[in-house]
């Protein structure tokens, strides 16, 4: 009797430990399928980048699609910082080209221009 309850127990030890040694090497091996995501940028393909960037419509509808797209991570983060210094600068200039506007008029609206 003491001999069975010592196998059973031995092969439930066995059956549990098992399921956990199986997910550690899935999970040890899924970084290495992003391969292409991870390689960087190659010189010519950051200048590229930035020459796209340079060019006034396209390079800011080039952001949101590299900013959108699953090509490079290094791109795509750097397309996603752009986009936000690209919008906080068109914010902030429409705050002081308001500014200037409303200063302007009511610098004209009390005659006191020269």
């Amino acid at each position: 009797m003491d001999q069975n309850n010592f196998e059973n127990q031995q092969t439930e030890q066995q059956t549990y430990q098992q399921p956990y040694q199986q997910t550690y090497q899935q999970s040890y091996q899924q970084p290495m399928q992003n391969g292409n995501m991870e390689t960087p940028l190659s010189l010519g393909s950051w200048l590229l980048t930035l020459i796209v960037l340079y060019i006034p419509c396209i390079g800011f509808i080039m952001t949101i699609v590299w900013a959108c797209s699953n090509d490079n991570i290094s791109r795509r983060n750097f397309a996603r910082a752009m986009l936000i210094i690209k919008i906080v600068g068109a914010v902030l200039a429409a705050i002081v080209y308001v500014f200037f506007i409303a200063a302007a008029i009511a610098t004209y609206s009390n005659g006191s221009y020269v």
